[in-house]
């Protein structure tokens, strides 16, 4: 029974029912950036890993009946008026892939994304053209191969981390990160790796022994890895979490030697796909860094503003705001999740008792708000006109995911002696009911939004 109860296989179960839920509930190209997405992957599993420049346009020739496909769900998008049926999603797997007709895809701003955002979904487009050229089927088994590689990261977060198991079962099940642990998105990888990645920081930092080469190379690894996905090399920075003492000796080199690679390769490939970019919105990235270096204050104003005007917003699109930003839960059900989650800060179900040092309780808020402070950055510079003053649109509660295992990290270690051991998995009981009920809602909200025809 302890074996059936561990919080890693009843993760793996429920991540496996729900997801294939999701692939095959949610129509085709209803996630965020979707379409465009597909795209690169398609482009990636051609072993096509740098996008083109078509008369400054980047992107990629592709066989038409992408597009084709493609076509049959556009109608959907930011028109919650339309609906589907399960015979148009049908009718839709007889488009077939045709290599022999190509025409040049425009892939915007995801040209930027190194091919590692995309080998999961890659894979498992590789594999489905050898057994089928419908495009409905290839998508299907795009989705399944990043969630399959989603639940094992999930798998691994959860058996590594040595406290705030349940914590991480929380974010890893939240409806906006399974959503896209089961599309074909790039955040879907971000999202799993970097919490694989802080919790094997938390492993080595709770380990009695100090770190081995095999450790520092697994987390120079993984830096590079998660700077070369969406330019995520800030988080690389959790590094820092681990005591100084687990380094025996050379801390300042050993350090360096995980930090500095991932920090040069992050540089070239940005200066290399730089060329690639298309700004959105008018929008110019160099005249925007100019602006905030000159204006810090005015930019924090900005900011501060923005964060204000959307915080219902990022708020609820942290949990789950699916399809094209236009699938609900009720509202309660949000705030209801940010209580549980503060509920497993306060309860535990181990003995583990971690004590961090003054510096680890600095050092990680501050490495969580550099990577907040940044993304929000990004979006300021990649979407807004120059020097705009006022809120600016773009922000997600999805981007900041990937911060927030070590956010709640953070609490918890705040909370200390304060926390109330538990037994007989009255946690498990409580986190399970509750994810049950928010994935009512969420399937209720899908099929109201996209099948309902009254």
């Amino acid at each position: 029974m302890e074996k059936i109860f561990k919080i890693e296989y009843i993760f793996v179960l429920l991540a496996m029912i729900l997801g294939f839920i999701l692939i095959f509930f949610i129509p085709p190209f209803q996630s965020p950036d979707e379409p465009v997405q597909f795209l690169k992957a398609y482009s990636v599993s051609e072993g096509h890993f740098v996008s083109k420049l078509s008369d400054g346009i980047a992107g990629d020739n592709l066989p038409v009946a992408l597009k084709e496909f493609e076509n049959r769900y556009d109608y959907l998008i930011f028109d919650t008026t339309k609906r589907i049926s399960f015979d148009d999603i049908n009718n839709s797997k007889n488009i077939k892939l045709d290599i022999s007709k190509l025409q040049f895809f425009n892939q915007k701003y995801h040209a930027m994304y190194s091919c590692f955002a995309y080998f999961p979904q890659s894979i498992g487009i590789f594999i489905a053209k050898i057994f089928t050229n419908s495009i409905y089927w290839i998508m299907v088994c795009a989705k399944i191969s990043l969630l399959l590689f989603y639940i094992f990261c999930g798998y691994l977060s959860i058996k590594t981390i040595p406290f705030c198991k349940q914590i991480v079962f929380l974010l890893l099940l939240m409806p906006m990160s399974l959503a896209l642990g089961s599309s074909v998105s790039a955040d879907g990888v971000l999202i799993a790796l970097s919490i694989l990645f802080f919790s094997y920081i938390l492993k080595i930092s709770a380990q009695k022994e100090n770190i081995n080469k095999k450790q520092l190379f697994f987390l120079a690894i993984f830096a590079i890895v998660l700077a070369l996905i969406k330019q995520s090399v800030l988080l690389s920075l959790f590094v820092l979490f681990i005591p100084k003492e687990k380094f025996a000796d050379k801390y300042f080199a050993k350090v360096c030697s995980v930090l500095i690679p991932a920090f040069i390769i992050s540089f070239l490939w940005s200066k290399f796909s730089y060329g690639l970019f298309v700004p959105l919105n008018n929008s110019n990235p160099v005249e925007q860094v100019q602006f905030i270096a000159a204006h810090p204050i005015v930019y924090i104003g900005v900011l501060f503003r923005t964060l204000c005007a959307y915080f219902i917003a990022v708020t609820y699109s942290f949990i789950g705001i699916l399809g094209w930003l236009d699938v609900f839960l009720f509202p309660f059900v949000y705030w209801l999740y940010y209580i549980v989650l503060g509920l497993n800060l306060f309860f535990s179900e181990d003995n583990i008792s971690y004590k961090a040092n003054i510096f680890q309780k600095i050092v990680l808020p501050l490495v969580c708000l550099l990577n907040f402070v940044v993304i929000c950055t990004i979006i300021y510079v990649s979407w807004a006109v120059p020097t705009q003053i006022s809120p600016f649109e773009g922000l997600q509660g999805r981007y900041f995911i990937p911060i927030a295992l070590p956010f709640f990290v953070w609490l918890f270690l705040l909370i200390g002696d304060k926390k109330k051991i538990l037994k007989n998995n009255s946690l498990i009981y409580l986190n399970l009911s509750f994810i049950l009920i928010v994935y009512l809602n969420l399937f209720f909200g899908i099929f109201i939004r996209y099948y309902a025809m009254f």
